[in-house]
């Protein structure tokens, strides 16, 4: 990777832990819970999020690509890749790593797809997303047997991913 790519990327990442902070710790930030449908087909989990007009959102940082559909709306879009306006409808591909930093224009209606075997959103959030770039970058996701198992399958599934992971035979 090019030096001034690392730089730019490692620029972007404080920049967005700088607002992050900044959101948290201002007095006059309106704090507010967002809309979020969960939606679960064959291996695919969908996330769709209702963002109001006039905020100003982060996002988690995302251990694979997935597939972001914009429903609804208007939102300027920050990510390492570089900054855009994007209006509804439109669709993309993020890739692995990706965290964003959102300023919205109008009322956006925005759903990601991903990929798992998951069926209940907290597992499916644990599997997908990561809460630092150093996790990201240097820890192993998280192993989870495939959703709807009996709980004696379940547990047999995580004994043997044990025993492998110890490479115990």
């Amino acid at each position: 990777m090019p030096e001034d790519s690392l730089v730019s990327k490692q620029g972007f990442r404080r920049k967005v832990q700088d607002l992050e902070k900044s959101l948290a710790s201002s007095v006059d930030t309106k704090k507010i819970d967002l809309e979020t449908a969960h939606f679960f087909a064959h291996r695919t989990y969908g996330r769709q999020l209702f963002i109001p007009k006039g905020c100003t959102v982060t996002g988690k940082i995302h251990r694979y690509s997935c597939i972001n559909v914009i429903l609804k709306g208007d939102i300027t879009v920050n990510t390492e890749q570089g900054k855009r306006r994007v209006k509804a409808p439109h669709a993309f591909v993020s890739p692995p790593g990706t965290k964003r930093a959102c300023y919205v224009h109008a009322d956006t209606l925005w759903m990601t797809l991903h990929h798992t075997e998951q069926t209940e959103p907290e597992k499916a959030e644990q599997e997908l997303v990561t809460e630092s770039y150093y996790a990201f970058e240097n820890e192993p996701p998280p192993q989870f047997p495939p959703g709807g198992l009996t709980e004696v399958e379940e547990q047999t599934l995580k004994h043997l991913l044990e025993k492998k992971r110890l490479a115990i035979r």
